[in-house]
């Protein structure tokens, strides 16, 4: 019996293999890029392997100051994690490149306040150029793949200007 225990341990130790394991590590540059009108936004790393997507309505963007509430889909916001760089024609380009290879994706959990918040700011004033300042914050975001999931109660997307 103390022969299988022995033997059986060894055949374990052998075969287990971690392999490569990705781990995601959140940490993004504070710049928001767009595309597609402004419809997708997107926030990378700086070694751009990792993004957060964001896929909003036409319009989304107005003139009104004020809080919009968006709710968190499957179909709006994504977390990626490539095999190697990105560039920036990867998420605007109408067929995207085969290369970089998304080695993992997350989506969005649908759920009762898992929202996007855009609050709408008006900057300058007085002046004939008036600028629009909207700050991104995603709430109650929960991102799954297989049986892995990324949660956080409130993430700051950032602040994104036009005018």
């Amino acid at each position: 019996m103390k022969k299988i225990f022995i033997i059986s341990f060894l055949l374990f130790l052998v075969s287990c293999d971690n392999g490569d394991i990705e781990v995601p590590s959140f940490d993004f540059e504070s710049e928001i890029y767009s595309c597609d009108n402004n419809t997708v936004l997107y926030i990378a790393n700086n070694d751009n392997t990792e993004v957060l997507i964001l896929q909003l309505p036409v319009n989304t963007f107005g003139t009104t100051p004020g809080l919009l509430t968006i709710p968190l889909t499957s179909e709006n916001c994504n977390y990626r994690l490539f095999d190697a760089a990105f560039h920036t024609d990867y998420f605007c380009s109408t067929v995207p490149p085969v290369d970089p290879k998304v080695l993992k994706n997350w989506v969005a959990v649908t759920g009762d306040g898992n929202n996007i918040l855009i609050e709408t700011k008006i900057l300058g004033g007085e002046s004939a150029a008036i600028d629009y300042e909207y700050v991104i914050t995603l709430e109650n975001l929960v991102l799954q793949s297989d049986e892995e999931s990324i949660t956080y109660d409130t993430f700051n997307f950032g602040v994104f200007t036009l005018e």
